[in-house]
């Protein structure tokens, strides 16, 4: 075996090893590593929230969160090196390119970044929070590993021109019920209905259901009107719900229908010999002490 041909393999074993759809023990270690650690970290940024608690253990925190750059880090810098065979239709260096703006790479990204800038970049303490904040985003990580969050994302994608349609529209209608209300409503309620995005507050907690209680309306066409948006508020919401809704079924038909497809190519086919009802498969050949099998027709029957 030849150099390359080593090489080759053992950038074989290291992207079967990372990715996803990988097998084996390392696989299965890989995966369960980083899984833990995007949990562990999830955990870490709500209990840095407790000012005791974080006081107490601030040096085992930033020891963790060292780790776990470190893992992150090396878990992208392999992904970026393996592109080649994630995408084999590629060039390396088209491969590592399209992987750098998927979907995925980002968060990979997004994953280790705000540790990077706040250590080589001086930053005050409103900045420490946001990039606090942004390492919630780590969570995002576990998509990469769970079929369900995949297929939510898949049927995003599929759905999103229908998405995108409904909540424009439900938009429009909001800001077309916050110009209407606020020329209703400003002459009784000149603090709460100041103008039309004071007014866009009410129409998006009366169109959402929520109904916060902090404005209302007082007049009388105003409450008519808000009792009419209400109610129309409750069919405009439902329309994104039953977008995703519908994309849902469909995509769990199609993987119940792969089940099924999968198990029947499993299964061997059998039939039943008609003079002992001894089952046996197509590609075996039927007990010595019984007759050939035959298939029988209608015209057969019938002659």
């Amino acid at each position: 075996m030849t150099a390359k041909e080593k090489y080759q393999k053992f950038k074989a074993q290291v992207f079967n090893a990372v990715d996803e759809g990988g097998k084996g023990r390392l696989s299965t270690v890989v995966t369960s590593l980083i899984m833990g650690l995007v949990f562990l970290n999830f955990l870490m940024v709500v209990i840095e929230t407790f000012d005791v608690l974080t006081d107490t253990w601030h040096t085992f925190f930033h020891a963790f969160e060292v780790f776990t750059v470190v893992i992150f880090t090396i878990e992208f810098l392999v992904r970026l090196w393996t592109a080649d065979l994630l995408y084999p239709k590629l060039g390396g260096g088209k491969a590592r390119v399209k992987y750098l703006f998927s979907f995925m790479a980002i968060v990979d990204l997004v994953a280790i970044i705000p540790f990077y800038l706040g250590a080589l970049v001086p930053i005050n303490m409103v900045m420490v929070r946001s990039l606090r904040v942004l390492r919630m985003l780590r969570i995002l990580k576990v998509t990469r590993y769970s079929s369900a969050l995949t297929m939510v994302g898949k049927i995003l994608k599929l759905r999103s021109k229908h998405l995108m349609s409904s909540i424009l529209m439900i938009f429009l209608m909001m800001m077309i019920i916050a110009v209407i209300m606020y020329h209703v409503e400003n002459e009784a309620q000149p603090d709460a209905f100041n103008n039309a995005f004071d007014s866009l507050w009410w129409a998006i907690a009366t169109i959402t259901t929520v109904g916060f209680g902090d404005v209302a309306p007082i007049t009388t066409i105003g409450r008519i009107m808000g009792g009419l948006i209400a109610l129309l508020g409750v069919g405009l919401v439902a329309i994104p719900t039953g977008i995703l809704t519908d994309g849902f079924i469909r995509e769990m038909t199609k993987e119940e229908r792969r089940e099924r497809a999968l198990l029947r190519k499993q299964k061997p086919e059998t039939v039943t010999c008609p003079k002992c009802g001894v089952q046996c498969c197509v590609e075996e050949t039927p007990p010595e002490d019984t007759e050939p099998i035959t298939k029988t027709t209608k015209t057969d029957t019938i002659s």
